[in-house]
């Protein structure tokens, strides 16, 4: 990643990066300008066609060395949305046919900033990035999340709906879905954050190894059972995630985004005994 002659009678010293930034003034089209290097389109010639890399470091594009510390910021925290871009996903695959690398990564960028999930989480890490920096941006909007306070058991359906199993024939396998199209949220009140939540929290399990390799035991268990259903599937995950390990690694997931999703579960961390 990227990001003199000295006369005699004065010598003026360079100011350190961070006194740059520091004392530094930028528009909101010049942060967006330094998102978008970390957003391309990346050519599949297995498939023939372009696909999108959002919010990543494949885009090798050169960083602005006055912007470079904000850019990573932002876009190391907004990259936990990313799963709920869908919008910006499809944006793209409707119009990314027959384009050269150069429109293909233009239309990767507009996309990005046309989903109101994904634009939004950038622009509050963006606020973030400044402020903490003490960088002014007097165009930048100053977004706000409504907090969604909470206990743990009001919290766990919206955790379980997206690890959702099924069972297409009576007597066959159990498929677990978990982050897809196939979920149990509609049965659930319409509260759109803690759906958000969720779906975040379920998307983060699937990203670590070791949590992945528990749902695949519990799953590869219980289909090993001949008695198998999804009710007893829904039942097992259910433990799962109440169990010390699985209360423990939410809480810490749900830490994570609640920049974003305003979900605070009280008293999540589960009580030690003793």
């Amino acid at each position: 990643m990227i990001f003199a002659t000295i006369a005699a009678a004065s010598c003026v010293r360079r100011p350190a990066s961070s006194e740059v930034t520091t004392a530094a003034s930028f528009s909101l089209a010049e942060l967006r300008a330094e998102v978008d290097r970390y957003v391309c389109a990346v050519w599949t010639p297995e498939v023939q066609q372009w696909g999108v890399a959002m919010l990543g470091e494949a885009c090798g594009a050169v960083r602005d060395p006055a912007l470079g510390e904000v850019g990573r910021a932002v876009v190391e925290k907004s990259r936990t949305i990313v799963p709920l871009a869908t919008a910006a996903y499809d944006a793209f695959d409707a119009g990314a046919s027959g384009l050269d690398q150069a429109s293909a990564d233009a239309l990767a960028r507009r996309s990005m900033w046309s989903d109101p999930l994904l634009s939004r989480a950038i622009l509050l890490q963006l606020r973030s990035a400044l402020d903490a920096r003490h960088v002014r941006c007097d165009d930048c909007p100053r977004l706000t999340v409504a907090p969604v306070e909470l206990e743990w058991e009001d919290f766990v359906p919206y955790l379980r709906a997206y690890f959702w199993p099924v069972q297409s024939t009576p007597g066959g396998p159990v498929d677990i879905f978990t982050c897809s199209g196939t979920n149990g949220a509609a049965e659930l009140p319409a509260n759109e954050p803690l759906r958000q939540a969720g779906f975040l929290v379920a998307a983060q399990f699937i990203d670590d190894a070791e949590m992945t390799a528990q749902i695949e035991q519990l799953h590869a268990r219980h289909n090993g059972d001949a008695s198998r259903s999804a009710h007893g599937m829904a039942r097992e995950i259910d433990a799962w995630i109440q169990s010390p390990t699985g209360r423990a690694r939410t809480c810490r997931a749900l830490r994570e985004v609640e920049w974003f999703t305003g979900v605070v579960v009280r008293a999540c961390e589960p009580t030690p005994r003793g």
